[in-house]
């Protein structure tokens, strides 16, 4: 069914939508024997959110720099570092692409070029349920919007040192 407030389509039996309208109730809504009703689908609310996510990366990404940091210039350790490092964003990416609203192989993605930098900014801005919204929110668009910013200054600053 369509949301009035946020025009979102939801399965027929949800109690709520993403945006925070609660549906009227239907005598078709399932319900347990104690009639009790079961929302929808729990799939949205599955996994860690966008926040988590990042923070989770960030982590991830200085444990890396101190795995490669102590190797001491040992290629078979650094291997090794990168190999971890791997693992660890594959992992942590399963609950975010289950929150995303996508099946967890997904997350195999992130050892494929290119489907990985897809991915990452999916993990990094969509919001939750994204496969169903199919857009980003206000604040996933600003996260980006700012990145990419930060981005183009950091270039431009490589640049200007560069020809310094």
């Amino acid at each position: 069914m369509r949301c009035p407030r946020c025009g979102l389509i939801n399965p027929n039996d949800a109690l709520k939508c993403d945006c925070g309208y609660n549906f009227p109730s239907s005598p078709h809504a399932k319900t347990t024997e104690g009639g009790v009703r079961i929302p929808g689908s729990t799939e949205s609310h599955r996994g860690i959110g966008r926040a988590v996510f990042s923070v989770g990366f960030l982590a991830l990404l200085l444990f890396w720099a101190l795995l490669l940091i102590g190797s001491g210039g040992d290629v078979e350790k650094m291997k090794a570092a990168n190999l971890v490092f791997l693992v660890s964003v594959v992992i942590l990416s399963v609950p975010r692409i289950l929150n995303l609203g996508k099946r967890g192989a997904w997350s195999l993605g992130f050892l494929v070029p290119g489907l990985n930098v897809y991915l990452f900014f999916l993990c990094l801005y969509a919001p939750r349920n994204y496969a169903r919204r199919g857009a980003l929110d206000k604040a996933g668009l600003i996260a980006f919007l700012a990145s990419i910013g930060a981005l183009l200054v950091a270039v431009c600053l490589l640049v200007i040192m560069a020809s310094a």
